[in-house]
C-alpha cells in the first residue's frame, strides 16, 4: 500500500519554453555579439538533472544561419531553468529561404523551437514554442535594389493568364481578417493587385520573353501572387462592380509552401549574394531574379502594374527630348492601327474629358503619336508626358475620324484603349506584358482574348 501511494504522488515537471532574447542580429568581427536566447523553465522538484527535448524549425537553418545547436537541453539539479544561447553567423548573403521569400514575405528567418514530448516530464500547452528573428547585416540587400520577373516558359497552356502581385495582412493570405476562398476576397485582393507579365501562346510567339523590374517600394509586404486565366484585374474588377461572374483566379503563396499552393519553388544562390527562383505554375514558369548591385531603372514604367496602368510615364524621365522608339509584331488578320496619345493625369483624362465621357476617343486620337501597324519599327520625338496606348482595329485613324468619331458600337472602325471604360465594348483589349511592352486583341467583344494580334515594345531613350 506505502508503494501504491508513493507512486500516486509522484508529479512529473511541468516545462515550457520562452525566447527571452527573441531578436538577435548578425554582426560582424569586432562588433559586439547579438545571440537569440531561449529558456527552458520547469516546476517541481529541482532535486535531480532534467533532460528536455525539442525540435527546431523556421527559415534559418542550423549549422548555417547559426552555429550548430542540438535538440535537448539539460536543466541542471538545483536549477530551475536553462537556456539556449542561439550563436549567429554572419553571412554575406541577404536572409530569406529565396528572393521569393525576400520578395513576398520581407520578413528575417527564423529559428522555432519547440518543446517534445517525453515520459519525464509535462509540456506546458501556453508555453512550447519559442521564436527567434535573426536580422540581417548586409548593407546590399538585394530585394533593396531591383527585383527582375521575367515569363520564360509558357509550356502547353493554351490559357493567355495576368500574373500579378498582391499585398496581404499576413503570410497566409488574409486581407482586412478576409481568408482565401471566403466571400469578398477577390474583390480585396484586386483593389490591392498589381501587374506584373501575361503570357502568350502560339508559334509565332515563341521567342517572345517578357520582363519586369520593380524597385522594393513597388513590392507590397506579404505579398502573394494571383493568377488570372484568359482575363485582367481590369477586366475582373469591371465584372465585380457590373454584377457579372469574373473569370477564374487563382491565388498562391510561393514564399509558404506548406500551404495548399499550386506553386512550385527552386532557387538557386551565387558568391556574390544574388539569387535566383523559378516558380513553376500548371504549365507556367517565372524567374524571380534579384541583384546585390543597383539596376539602372526602366525609364516609362513607373505607373505600370497598376490599375489600368498601361501607360508610359515621361514626366519624371530627365532626358529632355524623348525618343519613345517602338517596335511592333502582330499575327492578326485585321490591318491594325496602334500608338500613342498624351493624357494629362494618371486616369486618363484629355482637358476635362474622361475615358468614359462621350467624344474621348476622337480627342484622344486627335493626339496620337507613333502610329504603327502590326509589323513596324518607329522612332518618335515625345515630350515628358504619360502616353496611352491604342489599337484602331482594320482601319487607320482617318477612317476612325470619319466614319466612327464616336466609337459607336453599332459602327466601324473601332478604337480600343487601356482604359476600359472608353473601350465600346467595355471590355479590356490591352495587357501588360513585360516593362514598356503591351499586347493588343483587335476583336470587339474581347474576340479569342489572345492579346497576341499586335505586340508593341517600347525603348526610351534621349
Amino acid at each position: 500500500m506505502n508503494q501504491l501511494n508513493d507512486a500516486a504522488l509522484i508529479v512529473l515537471p511541468i516545462v515550457s519554453i520562452v525566447a527571452t532574447n527573441p531578436n538577435a542580429e548578425e554582426t560582424k568581427l569586432g562588433e559586439i555579439a547579438k545571440p537569440g536566447l531561449f529558456t527552458v523553465t520547469r516546476t517541481g522538484d529541482i532535486t535531480r538533472d532534467l533532460i528536455v527535448n525539442y525540435g527546431i524549425s523556421g527559415t534559418a537553418t542550423n549549422g548555417i544561419d547559426y552555429i550548430t545547436t542540438a535538440t535537448s537541453v539539460a536543466i541542471k539539479a538545483g536549477f530551475s531553468s536553462a537556456n539556449i544561447q542561439l550563436n549567429i553567423i554572419d553571412d554575406t548573403r541577404f536572409e530569406g529561404l529565396s528572393v521569393i521569400d525576400d520578395l513576398l514575405d520581407q520578413r528575417p528567418e527564423t529559428a522555432i523551437f519547440t518543446l517534445s514530448n517525453n515520459s519525464a516530464y509535462t509540456i506546458d500547452s501556453v508555453k512550447s514554442t519559442g521564436t527567434v528573428s535573426i536580422a540581417d547585416n548586409e548593407t546590399n540587400i538585394p530585394i533593396a535594389t531591383k527585383s527582375v520577373f521575367s515569363v520564360i516558359n509558357r509550356g502547353t497552356s493554351n490559357t493567355i493568364d495576368e500574373i500579378g502581385l498582391f499585398g496581404a495582412d499576413d503570410k497566409n493570405g488574409t486581407i482586412d481578417g478576409i481568408g482565401v476562398g471566403q466571400p469578398g476576397y477577390i474583390s480585396k485582393a484586386l483593389a490591392r493587385a498589381q501587374v506584373l507579365s501575361s503570357n502568350l501562346s502560339g508559334e509565332f510567339f515563341d521567342s517572345v520573353t517578357s520582363q519586369r523590374q520593380l524597385n522594393v517600394d513597388q513590392i507590397p509586404q506579404y505579398a502573394q501572387i494571383y493568377r488570372i486565366k484568359d482575363g485582367t484585374a481590369d477586366q475582373m474588377r469591371l465584372d465585380l462592380l457590373s454584377g457579372k461572374n469574373p473569370q477564374s483566379i487563382e491565388f498562391g503563396n510561393p514564399g509558404n509552401q506548406g500551404a495548399n499552393t499550386p506553386f512550385k519553388v527552386t532557387t538557386t544562390f551565387d558568391d556574390n549574394g544574388n539569387s535566383a527562383s523559378t516558380v513553376a505554375w500548371n504549365g507556367l514558369a517565372l524567374n524571380f531574379q534579384s541583384f546585390s548591385t543597383p539596376i539602372a531603372p526602366v525609364i516609362g514604367t513607373a505607373l505600370q502594374g497598376e490599375s489600368e496602368g498601361e501607360v508610359i510615364d515621361l514626366r519624371n524621365s530627365g532626358l529632355g527630348n524623348v525618343l519613345l522608339s517602338a517596335t511592333t509584331k502582330g499575327s492578326a488578320a485585321y490591318d491594325n492601327n496602334v500608338g500613342f496619345y498624351a493624357v494629362d493625369d494618371i486616369t486618363g483624362k484629355i482637358g476635362n474629358l474622361k475615358p468614359s465621357d462621350a467624344g474621348y476617343a476622337a480627342a484622344a486620337l486627335n493626339r496620337a503619336v507613333g502610329k504603327m501597324g502590326k509589323t513596324e519599327t518607329k522612332d518618335t520625338q515625345v515630350s515628358q508626358a504619360i502616353y496611352a496606348p491604342y489599337i484602331i482595329a482594320n482601319g487607320t485613324i482617318e477612317q476612325f475620324l470619319s466614319q466612327n468619331a464616336s466609337n459607336s458600337a453599332g459602327d466601324l472602325p473601332h478604337a480600343y484603349f487601356n482604359y476600359v471604360s472608353a473601350n465600346p465594348d467595355k471590355v479590356d483589349h490591352i495587357r501588360l506584358l513585360g516593362d514598356n511592352k503591351f499586347g493588343f486583341e483587335d476583336m470587339y467583344g474581347g474576340g479569342d482574348r489572345d492579346f497576341n494580334d499586335v505586340v508593341l515594345q517600347a525603348k526610351v531613350r534621349s
